[in-house]
Protein backbone atom coordinates (compact mmCIF):
# COMPACT_ATOMS: atom_id res chain seq x y z
CA UNK A 1 0.00 0.00 0.00
CA UNK A 2 1.48 2.96 -0.32
CA UNK A 3 -0.24 7.02 0.28
CA UNK A 4 -2.14 7.70 -2.48
CA UNK A 5 -4.07 3.92 -2.16
CA UNK A 6 -4.03 5.05 1.52
CA UNK A 7 -5.81 8.31 1.19
CA UNK A 8 -8.60 6.36 -1.06
CA UNK A 9 -9.64 4.66 1.91
CA UNK A 10 -12.59 6.33 3.72
CA UNK A 11 -11.38 8.28 6.85
CA UNK A 12 -14.48 7.21 8.47
CA UNK A 13 -12.88 3.90 8.36
CA UNK A 14 -9.69 4.75 9.85
CA UNK A 15 -11.52 6.69 12.54
CA UNK A 16 -13.32 3.29 13.48
CA UNK A 17 -10.34 1.80 13.15
CA UNK A 18 -8.63 3.83 15.77
CA UNK A 19 -12.30 3.82 17.78
CA UNK A 20 -13.56 7.38 16.99
CA UNK A 21 -17.43 7.40 16.42
CA UNK A 22 -19.56 10.35 15.31
CA UNK A 23 -21.15 12.89 17.32
CA UNK A 24 -23.16 13.91 14.30
CA UNK A 25 -23.57 12.98 10.39
CA UNK A 26 -25.22 13.30 7.35
CA UNK A 27 -24.51 12.25 3.81
CA UNK A 28 -21.91 15.11 3.27
CA UNK A 29 -20.05 15.64 6.61
CA UNK A 30 -19.12 13.82 10.41
CA UNK A 31 -18.23 15.61 13.35
CA UNK A 32 -16.04 13.96 15.87
CA UNK A 33 -14.35 15.13 19.13
CA UNK A 34 -10.99 16.24 18.89
CA UNK A 35 -9.20 12.80 17.87
CA UNK A 36 -5.79 14.46 19.36
CA UNK A 37 -6.69 15.84 22.47
CA UNK A 38 -10.16 15.97 24.92
CA UNK A 39 -12.94 18.18 24.39
CA UNK A 40 -16.71 18.15 24.80
CA UNK A 41 -17.84 19.95 21.98
CA UNK A 42 -17.37 18.47 18.35
CA UNK A 43 -14.65 20.88 16.18
CA UNK A 44 -12.97 17.80 14.25
CA UNK A 45 -15.17 17.43 10.86
CA UNK A 46 -14.57 14.98 7.83
CA UNK A 47 -15.91 15.94 4.16
CA UNK A 48 -17.22 12.48 3.26
CA UNK A 49 -16.67 13.98 -0.54
CA UNK A 50 -13.29 14.64 -0.68
CA UNK A 51 -12.24 12.62 2.23
CA UNK A 52 -10.95 15.15 3.62
CA UNK A 53 -10.83 16.11 7.58
CA UNK A 54 -10.50 19.63 9.42
CA UNK A 55 -9.59 20.24 13.19
CA UNK A 56 -11.08 23.39 14.13
CA UNK A 57 -10.23 23.81 17.40
CA UNK A 58 -6.33 23.28 16.48
CA UNK A 59 -6.58 25.09 12.66
CA UNK A 60 -4.93 22.08 10.94
CA UNK A 61 -6.33 19.54 7.80
CA UNK A 62 -5.53 17.40 5.43
CA UNK A 63 -6.02 13.94 3.99
CA UNK A 64 -6.05 10.13 5.72
CA UNK A 65 -1.90 10.39 5.55
CA UNK A 66 -1.64 13.59 7.29
CA UNK A 67 -4.08 12.71 10.37
CA UNK A 68 -2.62 9.61 11.29
CA UNK A 69 0.78 10.81 11.34
CA UNK A 70 -0.48 13.60 13.69
CA UNK A 71 -2.39 10.58 15.43
CA UNK A 72 0.17 8.17 15.54
CA UNK A 73 3.51 10.83 15.60
CA UNK A 74 5.50 8.38 13.54
CA UNK A 75 7.08 7.67 10.03
CA UNK A 76 4.56 7.56 6.94
CA UNK A 77 6.36 4.03 6.39
CA UNK A 78 5.05 2.99 10.00
CA UNK A 79 2.02 4.79 8.88
CA UNK A 80 1.12 2.59 5.37
CA UNK A 81 2.80 -0.28 7.87
CA UNK A 82 -0.47 -0.14 10.31
CA UNK A 83 -2.89 0.83 7.14
CA UNK A 84 -2.23 -2.58 5.74
CA UNK A 85 -2.74 -4.50 8.69
CA UNK A 86 -5.71 -3.02 9.18
CA UNK A 87 -7.15 -4.47 6.18
CA UNK A 88 -9.75 -2.34 5.22
CA UNK A 89 -12.77 -2.97 3.51
CA UNK A 90 -12.81 -0.60 1.12
CA UNK A 91 -9.18 -1.59 0.46
CA UNK A 92 -8.00 -5.18 -1.28
CA UNK A 93 -4.85 -5.53 -2.33
CA UNK A 94 -5.85 -7.09 -5.80
CA UNK A 95 -3.54 -8.60 -7.85
CA UNK A 96 -3.75 -7.76 -11.47
CA UNK A 97 -3.42 -10.08 -14.05
CA UNK A 98 0.16 -9.67 -16.01
CA UNK A 99 -1.16 -9.13 -19.89
CA UNK A 100 1.57 -7.16 -21.46
CA UNK A 101 -0.09 -7.29 -25.13
CA UNK A 102 1.42 -4.53 -27.34
CA UNK A 103 -1.11 -5.19 -29.95
CA UNK A 104 -4.52 -6.26 -28.22
CA UNK A 105 -6.87 -7.79 -31.28
CA UNK A 106 -8.87 -6.00 -33.28
CA UNK A 107 -12.53 -7.47 -33.43
CA UNK A 108 -13.26 -5.08 -36.05
CA UNK A 109 -12.35 -3.02 -39.37
CA UNK A 110 -12.70 0.09 -40.35
CA UNK A 111 -13.18 -0.17 -44.60
CA UNK A 112 -14.76 3.60 -44.78
CA UNK A 113 -15.79 6.49 -43.03
CA UNK A 114 -17.64 9.07 -45.01
CA UNK A 115 -20.44 11.93 -43.76
CA UNK A 116 -23.87 10.52 -42.92
CA UNK A 117 -26.48 9.84 -45.59
CA UNK A 118 -28.85 7.20 -44.61
CA UNK A 119 -32.68 8.83 -44.09
CA UNK A 120 -33.20 6.99 -40.98
CA UNK A 121 -29.55 7.72 -39.46
CA UNK A 122 -30.33 10.82 -40.24
CA UNK A 123 -33.20 11.10 -38.66
CA UNK A 124 -32.66 9.56 -35.39
CA UNK A 125 -30.17 12.11 -34.98
CA UNK A 126 -32.82 14.84 -35.25
CA UNK A 127 -34.82 13.07 -32.46
CA UNK A 128 -31.54 13.10 -30.52
CA UNK A 129 -30.89 16.95 -31.46
CA UNK A 130 -27.67 16.29 -32.59
CA UNK A 131 -27.89 16.86 -36.40
CA UNK A 132 -25.83 20.11 -36.01
CA UNK A 133 -23.39 17.83 -35.04
CA UNK A 134 -22.50 16.14 -38.38
CA UNK A 135 -18.66 17.27 -38.47
CA UNK A 136 -18.47 15.42 -35.42
CA UNK A 137 -20.38 12.24 -36.73
CA UNK A 138 -19.18 10.22 -39.38
CA UNK A 139 -21.23 7.17 -41.04
CA UNK A 140 -18.40 4.65 -41.04
CA UNK A 141 -18.66 1.09 -42.98
CA UNK A 142 -20.10 -1.21 -40.22
CA UNK A 143 -23.66 -2.33 -39.65
CA UNK A 144 -26.16 0.91 -39.42
CA UNK A 145 -24.11 2.86 -36.90
CA UNK A 146 -23.43 6.04 -36.07
CA UNK A 147 -19.71 7.11 -34.90
CA UNK A 148 -18.42 9.85 -33.04
CA UNK A 149 -15.15 11.21 -34.44
CA UNK A 150 -12.42 10.25 -32.20
CA UNK A 151 -8.63 10.03 -32.35
CA UNK A 152 -9.32 7.03 -34.37
CA UNK A 153 -10.92 8.45 -36.91
CA UNK A 154 -9.61 11.93 -37.48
Amino acid sequence: MNCNQFNTIPLEEVLLAIGHLPTRQNEKEAWYLNPFGTENHASFKLNKHLNIWYLFSEGIGGNNTNFMQKFLNTSISEILIWAKNQNFSSFQNQKTPNIKSKNPLKTYEITEVKEIGHHALLEYLNSRKVENQTEYIKDVDSPFSVHFKSRIFS
